[in-house]
């Protein structure tokens, strides 16, 4: 490869590198708020999350732009609590594997920085991403579909179907990096042999 080339991917490395820095810490700062939030909220009396303080007896709620529905003042008097405390954690979980992800990122980054792409970690470091990317599209859809569920048991509504399918862009993009990962290490293999007959 020509220094020209390498120079530019060095260059694009270290932006990428500082991208997922500042995402890293974004992240982990994000989740340890929506923990404190859950905890804050968890000795907040429960008057403070019920719809009904707005001082409508009706309200339109729509749910992910597929169901609309009215509230009335009878259902707008049942607190939110449980559902608020529930959205917070599973924000801090997503918020957590966000970080993870980003931080095997920044050292893949920082070994192209330092002419090291194929080192043996980077393989490791690659599959941990997937697996990541694979509880990501468990949990996303969870995300959509736990606070769906509950306001409609709450509506009493339990003939209203609400389904829960896996992400499968986020379950195929993990499945991928598995792949790349393996190739990441037969690479790490053969710099290996090159540098011991070198």
């Amino acid at each position: 490869m020509k220094p020209a080339e390498m120079h530019k991917i060095k260059k694009y490395a270290r932006l990428l590198r500082f991208v997922m820095n500042v995402l890293y810490w974004g992240a982990v700062i994000m989740a340890c708020l929506a923990v404190i939030s859950a905890a804050v909220v968890v000795f907040m009396p429960d008057s403070h999350f019920m719809l009904g303080n707005q001082g409508n007896d009706r309200l339109m709620v729509s749910i992910f732009g597929i169901i609309r529905f009215a509230l009335y003042e009878e259902l707008l008097r049942i607190s939110q609590k449980g559902t608020c405390i529930m959205a917070l954690l599973m924000t801090a979980a997503l918020m957590l594997l966000v970080a993870f992800a980003s931080k095997k990122l920044v050292h893949i980054m920082k070994s192209v920085d330092n002419d090291m792409p194929f080192e043996k970690e980077n393989a490791d470091r690659i599959h941990a991403i997937g697996t990541a990317l694979v509880w990501g599209s468990l949990l996303v859809p969870a995300f959509e579909f736990i606070p769906a569920r509950v306001m409609i048991n709450m509506m009493e509504g339990n003939d209203i179907p609400v389904s829960y399918s896996v992400n499968i862009y986020l379950l195929m993009a993990g499945l991928l990096l598995f792949v790349l990962s393996g190739i990441f290490r037969y690479g790490s293999y053969l710099q290996a042999e090159y540098d011991e007959t070198v």
